[in-house]
């Protein structure tokens, strides 16, 4: 009896081990990287940027950085490089960060050099640097400043382990008391009938299969299949406070992270194609010949013409726009709004009959838009609709499997964002007599977010063949939101141009014909951006699709301009 006992004990701890071993994906948090560290006390939210170097024959790029965006203020700041080792060490300060004051900055591994000497620096577009005590206060007004430190650190990594004791406890807990029934169970089995076997079978393998999602938990932070950041783990207890969030929060990460979810995507989106082709899933609509549309902020009720502006919608689409406008005119500017037409609005006909043919002959929202400002304010709107329709039949102006309009459709969208602009200023050069080059768009947005095999390689699309200005200055960089000034010595003119993902295609044909081309990708206006635009832009563009018009007009102009 005492010999059973401890039989017992002993399958009750090997199996909760096991347990423990199969889910330490959820408790268990091994590191290896290098951290950098330092206090921030800004004026404005910066992007800091760390570059490293790995290798004594490279210098800094790119492909070696690591980014953290902070907020206004004083705050703490810790970012790991998820390298071995480290030479040298840069940190830049984001894009006009006006006053920045940085302190007990170090970079740590299995040794820590603190950077507590501003002479062991070099600079970069800082206007100014003090030293007080620990602390350095930096001060910049331009686009690119950091600073570099001068002696290689030389640092190698050093390995950390983080255990999250609250879900030890509880996984422990709950796998105790399963391995308890499973003993139990076992130990009742030589007295149960032959015909129950398939019981103790059904139970052992729904219990295993449990456990087969937990054996490897990605660690990837961006799905290149869906093009989204995946949610990341949140501790039950942090700061010291409990996460009262923390079921949520462990959902949306595990169910990002499981082993076996791409599969499970594949899977779902092929039989989902084969039982109903034409639906897509919840954000892309499979229309007639393999055309992908966006179904995700009312694209299709807004190509119905089912979703207009209410009345105080548009007066405070109209507050903003003239907000911007009389600034403009104030400070000797000249200021467009540009819509771009959402994708189904030049090749509704590819969506499926029942969607296309319900299409109402009202009035647009765009254009319900354009009447109102046309009426109530002397805001000068660049609709590209009609242009666009216009050259259909010159090729492909949109991707088959993405969002977005292709460089000959932006090209058009181009000549008539210029037409509007000459009527003011003549002196800008366009460009014209292009030559063109078929190019294959083979993976868009709307395959990654279909989430099924890649759709229709065989597509040929016109792209430019010019050389594109190559000195262009990355302002700053997140996630996919890429700020960037360009510069053009036979430019005449200066632009300012904010909008989203359409308005990039549309800065290759811009920065052409501009001797300076800032871009941004944002609807809003700070009281910075006012300051800039009256020493270096001449022209502003805000730019929009039409489907996120609402998006770009939910803004107050700054009260308080330069």
């Amino acid at each position: 009896m005492f010999l059973n006992k401890w039989k017992h004990i002993f399958l009750l701890f090997l199996l909760t081990g096991i347990a423990l071993f199969v889910t330490k994906s959820f408790w268990y948090f091994p590191s290896n990287g290098i951290e950098v560290s330092f206090t921030s006390q800004a004026e404005k939210p910066i992007a800091y940027q760390v570059f490293y170097t790995t290798s004594d024959k490279r210098s800094f790029n790119a492909d070696e950085k690591a980014t953290r965006s902070v907020q206004a203020g004083k705050h703490q700041v810790k970012i790991m490089l998820p390298v071995e080792k480290i030479l040298r060490f840069r940190l830049d300060l984001g894009q006009f960060p006006q006053k920045v004051t940085i302190s007990d900055l170090k970079v740590s591994g299995k040794t820590t050099v603190i950077m507590d000497k501003l002479s062991g620096f070099m600079f970069h577009q800082i206007d100014s640097s003090k030293q007080d005590g620990k602390s350095f206060q930096l001060a910049s007004n331009q686009p690119d400043p950091y600073i570099i430190y001068k002696t290689p650190v030389n640092i190698e990594t050093k390995w950390q382990v983080k255990v999250d004791y609250y879900i030890l406890f509880i996984i422990a807990v709950i796998s105790l008391l399963a391995a308890h029934k499973i003993v139990k169970y076992l130990a009742q089995f030589k007295f149960k009938e032959s015909s129950s076997r398939i019981d103790i079978v059904f139970v052992t393998v729904f219990f295993v299969l449990l456990f087969i999602p937990m054996l490897k938990i990605s660690s990837a932070d961006k799905s290149a299949k869906e093009n989204r950041m995946l949610a990341k783990y949140v501790p039950f207890i942090k700061n010291g406070q409990v996460n009262l969030k923390y079921s949520t929060n462990f959902e949306s990460w595990y169910n990002d992270r499981f082993l076996g979810r791409d599969v499970l995507i594949n899977i779902w989106s092929f039989l989902e194609q084969k039982i109903n082709p034409n639906q897509g899933n919840d954000k892309v609509l499979v229309g007639k010949n393999v055309w992908l549309f966006y179904k995700l902020d009312n694209s299709i009720e807004n190509f119905q013409n089912r979703k207009l502006f209410s009345q105080p919608e548009l007066e405070q689409a109209a507050r903003y726009l003239s907000a911007i406008n009389s600034w403009a005119k104030e400070n000797g500017k000249d200021f467009y709004y540009v819509i771009v037409p959402d994708k189904n609005k030049i090749y509704g006909e590819y969506f499926p009959t029942a969607i296309y043919k319900t299409k109402p002959d009202s009035q647009s929202r765009a254009n319900q838009l354009i009447q109102y400002l046309r009426e109530h304010t002397e805001v000068k709107v660049i609709y590209l609709y009609d242009v666009l329709m216009q050259n259909k039949n010159r090729g492909l102006l949109y991707f088959k499997n993405d969002t977005h309009w292709n460089k000959f459709g932006s090209y058009f969208g181009y000549l008539e964002i210029m037409k509007e602009i000459q009527q003011l200023r003549p002196e800008v050069p366009v460009l014209s007599n292009l030559k063109w080059e078929e190019t294959t768009h083979y993976k868009g947005d709307l395959t990654n977010m279909l989430g099924g095999s890649v759709q229709d390689l065989d597509t040929k699309y016109l792209s430019p063949k010019i050389t594109l200005v190559q000195n262009c200055t990355i302002l700053q960089k997140i996630a996919a939101k890429t700020d960037m000034i360009c510069y053009n010595p036979q430019g005449t003119l200066r632009l300012f141009l904010k909008g989203d993902s359409f308005s990039t295609f549309l800065l290759d044909y811009l920065r052409l014909s501009f001797k300076n081309t800032q871009s941004f990708r944002s609807y809003d206006f700070t009281a910075q951006d006012l300051q800039d635009i009256k020493k270096n832009s001449d022209i502003i563009i805000l730019e929009t699709v039409e489907r996120l018009i609402p998006q770009s007009l939910n803004f107050t102009f700054p009260s308080k301009g330069a």
